[in-house]
């Protein structure tokens, strides 16, 4: 009589509830072990709450380490996303290639999977810490903690490792997975904060400007080497530089940090102006207010245009006329190239992903299963894979969570038109 394959997932995010699902569609016995006290903790956080759970196209530079992800997005990528998310109930919202469940709630979606979860009968065991991972020769054996549970010293058919990064861990997720995975002889890249804000020198400027939002490019230096560029909308906080675009560029600055290398970070507060200073002589010309401060006024936010004063050494009540064409030279160069040390990162606990993590090269791209470990597989941020701000860690999550789960099931690794 056939007996149906049992599977082990050390973790309930994103990428573990979908392999879940799927290894129970192709036939398998699959039962989740999560860390934390409920499921999808950091999935119904993303998106500052709203969820952008995938992006419709896929460019170059979407991830990196994209050789390895190009395979599995091509068995299952955007389309078959929002086709399966939508089985679920979740109607998709699009904003331009950004996908967002219509609700605008990363909770309807981490509830999708639950619900589905609780529907399909796979047994969901949370506040249980996966302690040690062995193979055997007819399966895996699991140490466990926490709660008891009808599995301690059981042997699995299958594991999937889907425990996730060190990335916003608020206790739930400790890194775990890189040990087990380390264990069974997986290399494990070294793995830094990426999609974070960056902390920076000169705190008396930020202090002043923070909570202001602007158009910015901003670029990284080592020495005088830009070893990364972005441009959109920078956001100042009292510690240093976030947004958008900073979160893009910060992945770069995590290895020269965590080495304790300088790093620079050079702000074109004008990106669209080529000479600010000849504009600044010409807007003296003919916009004549009684004072620094007021100078600055429909140019730039009042409280970055007064930090960048006193940075500059300009008094904020001296008149405009008054200014020599030095101190217009100085203030033309904070307003295209101020420069700030980079001291950290914001840190594991608020960084969106990781950058490291599991040896990709040690993984099958086309299944996820180890190279190394016959039936083992490891999936999401475990993975040494981190995508661009826009949805594309969460596809990830999805594909590699699908390819997990059905092939450590047995199925076939063809692309199928029913996701559901």
């Amino acid at each position: 009589m056939y007996k149906k394959k049992t599977i082990a997932i050390v973790g309930a995010g994103a990428s573990g509830m979908m392999a879940a699902l799927q290894a129970k569609k192709a036939g398998a016995r699959p039962v989740i072990f999560e860390l934390g006290r409920r499921a999808c903790k950091k999935l119904s956080m993303t998106g500052n709450g709203r969820c952008n759970f995938t992006h419709q196209t896929i460019p170059d530079d979407a991830y990196h380490g994209k050789s390895f992800v190009r395979k599995g997005l091509s068995l299952f990528g955007p389309s078959e996303t929002i086709e399966f998310f939508r089985h679920l109930g979740i109607e998709p919202k699009f904003r331009g290639d950004y996908v967002y469940p219509h609700s605008d709630q990363a909770l309807s979606v981490a509830d999708a999977l639950l619900f589905a979860v609780r529907k399909q009968e796979i047994p969901l065991f949370t506040e249980t810490r996966v302690t040690s991972l062995q193979k055997k020769d007819r399966g895996f054996l699991l140490g466990l903690g926490g709660k008891d549970n009808p599995f301690r010293g059981r042997l699995f058919d299958g594991v999937i490792l889907s425990s996730g990064s060190k990335a916003f861990v608020s206790g739930d997720a400790d890194g775990d997975g890189y040990l087990l995975a380390r264990r069974l002889g997986h290399r494990i890249l070294p793995p830094l904060p990426a999609l974070c804000a960056l902390f920076c020198n000169e705190r008396s400027f930020f202090e002043a400007a923070q909570g202001v939002r602007t158009d910015a490019e901003i670029s990284l230096f080592s020495g005088e080497k830009r070893i990364a560029s972005e441009s959109g909308e920078l956001q100042l906080t009292k510690n240093g530089l976030s947004g958008i675009p900073v979160f893009q560029i910060s992945r770069h600055a995590s290895p020269f940090l965590s080495r304790g290398r300088s790093i620079k970070a050079v702000v074109d507060f004008l990106p669209n102006m080529e000479d600010a200073f000849s504009y600044l002589i010409q807007r003296r010309k003919y916009f004549c207010p009684e004072t620094a401060a007021e100078f600055g006024n429909g140019l730039l936010a009042g409280k970055l245009w007064r930090a960048l004063l006193r940075r500059a050494g300009i008094g904020l009540d001296v008149s405009p006329q008054g200014l020599t064409e030095g101190s217009l030279f100085l203030l033309a160069k904070l307003l295209k190239e101020s420069s700030f040390i980079v001291e950290r990162t914001s840190g594991f606990e608020n960084a969106q992903v990781c950058r490291g993590g599991v040896d990709t090269a040690q993984v099958e791209a086309s299944t996820m299963e180890s190279k190394l470990v016959k039936g083992l597989y490891i999936t999401g941020e475990l993975l040494d894979v981190d995508g661009i701000c826009g949805g594309f860690n969460l596809q990830w999550a999805w594909t590699s969570g699908y390819l997990a789960g059905r092939s450590c099931a047995g199925a076939s690794e063809e692309k199928q038109d029913d996701t559901n």
